[in-house]
């Protein structure tokens, strides 16, 4: 259902609200698991490894070489070293004869932080189709670089090929300096942000491959009208026992699966709080702000500022490290898709034994029109990094960096915590839709000696330069997160209050 501007802005308020869904009662959470051992879903279980508490955070539709490329210049590492050239002569052309170089929109070149007055580059399952070009039809393992940029089709121009440096991203520079940054981690799906959320909650999208929210997809399933009701990470944690909180900042994507998730919603003013306190549950999702007209979401989609999604890293890592949980604990820190950005290396693709739902069709097929979307097809890698004293170093020509290089995706961070608190993993959840168990992320750890790094919080800390904040764009561009605006009736229909007062979603702090 629609909603004006107006209306979206004066129903803000924090917090949740009742569970009750226009006159119908959620199911019990437990109605979503299939149980077939109840006998070993009884007591909570401690955790399996020393860590005992993960912090996910989630941004918005940026590529691991828009972001990170920096990194790979710098240390000559793994993935990250095979980064394109920087200056205006690409190193290849796409079919059209167009130079695919890449431009620095950084402080040390065009100045750019939001990317205006450039289009928000395709990051649809088509649009990425189009952008990986000829390659897709490579070995995964191969050199082909994906040359589909600029085409016809590929919805994208001289933003999507831009990059920043380590200068322009200081906190996530001192993360992967100090921690672990991961230089294969894909996106689970080449498509856009509702479809590879749905992945990272778990492990699947049930084969929808856009936006649409519940009530749209009532043909397939009259129960989504209140909400979709395939098993998720958040059913297995409550059945197992586990504790768990999902915090939001001003709209929360978790209702997408209905009110059963209400009780564990919470506002990211709660995050800082249980931080500090040493409160945090054992499992904690935590979302920017989204959806901003004014272009002042912290999530890093385009058009909003970077330097705002910087001061949020800022923001949710200090909080982490200064905390007395952070010993004990992993924060993992990624993206929900690539954004149509640059990346030089070629998703992997997955067959029906891993997804159920794979499709390999071909590039002509989808010009045409004429082939479903392939959930099999990871999208483009993403930035991703993780924060632990249990991050494990790796030696490369004798230096020691904390760069994974092993193929990761959304439910690689999902088996971690299915493994660490004993519950099924994510092939078991549901089967014939959810992506069978690929790869964990538990090699990014050393329990037996680990590193342990002296961290300097106070590197963390980082504001946005404030005339950001008293500069708005004026027109909004035209961008697939506006069709997050026509879910906010739908989601406080039931029971989720939405918060739309970005300085509401700051620590208490600043």
């Amino acid at each position: 259902m629609p909603i004006s501007r107006r209306k979206f802005i004066t129903s803000a308020a924090a917090g949740v609200g009742a569970a009750a869904i226009g006159g119908k009662i959620a199911k019990a959470t437990s109605d979503y698991v299939n149980i077939t051992h109840p006998s070993k879903y009884l007591f909570p279980e401690a955790s399996r490894t020393s860590i005992e508490n993960v912090v996910v955070v989630m941004m918005e539709n940026r590529s691991t070489d828009h972001f990170l490329g920096w990194w790979g210049d710098e240390i000559g590492y793994g993935n990250f070293a095979a980064r394109t050239t920087l200056g205006p002569d690409g190193p290849i052309s796409n079919p059209e004869g167009d130079s695919l170089a890449t431009f620095d929109f950084g402080a040390g070149g065009e100045g750019n932080f939001s990317g205006h007055p450039f289009g928000d580059p395709n990051h649809s399952h088509r649009g990425g189709r189009h952008q990986l070009g000829d390659a897709y039809h490579a070995n995964p393992q191969a050199s082909d670089i994906p040359n589909g940029w600029l085409t016809e089709g590929s919805g994208t121009d001289r933003y999507a090929l831009s990059y920043y440096r380590g200068e322009d991203l200081p906190v996530l520079a001192q993360i992967v300096k100090d921690f672990t940054a991961f230089d294969n981690f894909h996106c689970s799906w080449m498509g856009n942000t509702y479809p590879n959320r749905y992945y990272m909650h778990s492990a699947q999208s049930h084969g929808i491959d856009n936006n649409d929210f519940p009530p749209q997809r009532i043909g397939e399933n009259p129960e989504w009208a209140i909400g979709f009701d395939w098993p998720t990470l958040w059913d297995y944690l409550t059945v197992r026992g586990i504790t768990w909180k999902y915090y939001f900042s001003n709209l929360p994507a978790i209702a997408l699966f209905g009110a059963r998730n209400l009780a564990n919603t919470r506002h990211i003013t709660e995050y800082y709080a249980d931080a500090a306190a040493g409160t945090l549950p054992q499992v904690s999702f935590v979302d920017p702000f989204f959806v901003a007209p004014e272009g002042l979401a912290n999530d890093d989609h385009p058009h909003a500022d970077i330097r705002l999604g910087q001061e949020f890293y800022s923001d949710v890592t200090t909080a982490y490290l200064s905390g007395p949980q952070w010993h004990s604990g992993a924060m993992f820190i990624t993206y929900d898709e690539w954004g149509g950005f640059w990346d030089h290396k070629v998703p992997p693709k997955v067959g029906v034994d891993i997804d159920p739902l794979a499709n390999d069709g071909t590039l002509e097929e989808y010009k045409a029109g004429d082939a479903p979307p392939d959930m099999g097809l990871y999208g483009f890698r993403v930035p991703t990094v993780l924060l632990s004293p249990y991050a494990r170093a790796t030696e490369n020509d004798g230096k020691s960096f904390r760069t994974v290089s092993d193929q990761h995706d959304f439910t690689s961070i999902l088996n971690f915590i299915a493994h660490n608190w004993g519950i099924a993993s994510t092939g078991e959840w549901d089967p014939g839709f959810s992506r069978l168990k690929t790869s964990t992320v538990e090699a990014a750890f050393d329990f037996v000696n680990p590193p342990d790094p002296e961290v300097d919080v106070d590197l963390y800390a980082y504001e946005a330069p404030p005339e950001i904040r008293l500069e708005p764009y004026g027109a909004n561009p035209s961008s697939s997160v506006s069709d997050l605006w026509s879910v906010a009736d739908w989601i406080e229909d039931q029971g989720f209050t939405i918060n739309t007062r970005f300085a509401d979603a700051l620590p208490s702090t600043r």
